[in-house]
């Protein structure tokens, strides 16, 4: 049993986290303030919360799980990973499914392999998405874009 808090300002201050079997999170942490980041810029956006997190799995001996995360394919989706693409803030919003393959990348080199972490949900997979509209689409869906081959792979790991 787990409880799904928020990354921002919510996680760290749950009280119960011993009373549950996994801390999870709504892991949508902004990594970067760039457009189209390379998976290394990633990697070192993850530099900052890892440390948080180690902490926090160390104070209640509760493995982490994230239960939700994902990103848009859009070049500046981890600049906001929690922002719909319709109602973006950025004034140019541009397809970009290696960013969101970046994305998967880099969070499968930095926290996937942590041994407090206990597993990932990933938002949005669809049970009827379109193949031909995925190519194209903004959303946060992996599926029929570069970044399910990634979690895929990033699955095969364990």
């Amino acid at each position: 049993m787990t409880y799904a808090a928020n990354w921002h300002n919510e996680y760290e201050k749950i009280t119960f986290w011993d009373q549950l079997d996994y801390i999870g999170i709504q892991a949508y942490f902004p990594l970067v303030k760039l457009k189209n980041p390379t998976t290394e810029q990633l990697t070192k956006g993850w530099d900052k919360y890892l440390p948080k997190l180690k902490s926090l799995y160390g104070k209640y001996n509760r493995r982490i799980l994230f239960t939700e995360m994902g990103y848009k394919s859009t070049a500046s989706s981890a600049i906001r990973p929690w922002e719909w693409a319709e109602k973006s803030t950025d004034k140019e919003v541009s397809y970009s499914p290696e960013t969101q393959a970046n994305c998967y990348k880099a969070f499968f080199e930095s926290v996937w392999v942590q041994d407090w972490f206990a597993g990932v949900h990933i938002w949005q997979l669809r049970s009827n998405y379109n193949i031909n509209r995925a190519k194209k689409d903004l959303d946060f869906t992996p599926q029929g874009k570069p970044a399910q081959q990634v979690i895929a792979e990033g699955f095969k790991l364990d």
